[in-house]
């Protein structure tokens, strides 16, 4: 029986701690079972990846979202999905599917308020899906 793939799905991650794992990660994947849907941003950080099946997400709601119908794609029983970004996927809800959560402001409940009103307007939506 063949194994299914292992698919990286990283929209947002262009910068910080997500980026520097991701970067680990994909120092150490298995090629021929690899694909990486990635933020538009980062593909230019991350070097030496066009061996990779690479799925290009651009950085609006509808690049978001369109990678999101994409992904549900995209995805097989059998694959397993490895979200970057904190989040499950939208579209998705059976499988193997491992949400990487690095970002406290999903889980923890402080004030928004110092943030800019598209960044507060985003993450309470984020923390609802999470």
């Amino acid at each position: 029986m063949q194994k299914g793939r292992l698919i990286l799905h990283a929209p947002g991650v262009h910068i910080g701690g997500g980026l520097v794992i991701l970067k680990e990660l994909l120092s150490k994947i298995n090629t021929t079972t690899t694909v990486i849907c990635i933020d538009e941003r980062a593909v230019d950080i991350l070097q030496d990846i066009s061996f990779l099946k690479i799925s290009i997400i651009k950085h609006t709601i509808f690049g978001r979202i369109k990678a999101e119908y994409n992904l549900r794609k995209l995805f097989r029983n059998g694959d397993t999905l490895l979200c970057f970004h904190g989040l499950p996927p939208l579209f998705i809800n059976y499988g193997n599917i491992v949400v990487y959560e690095q970002n406290r402001l999903h889980i923890e409940s402080t004030s928004l308020t110092r943030y800019p009103i598209k960044t507060r307007i985003r993450l309470h939506v984020e923390r609802g899906i999470c």
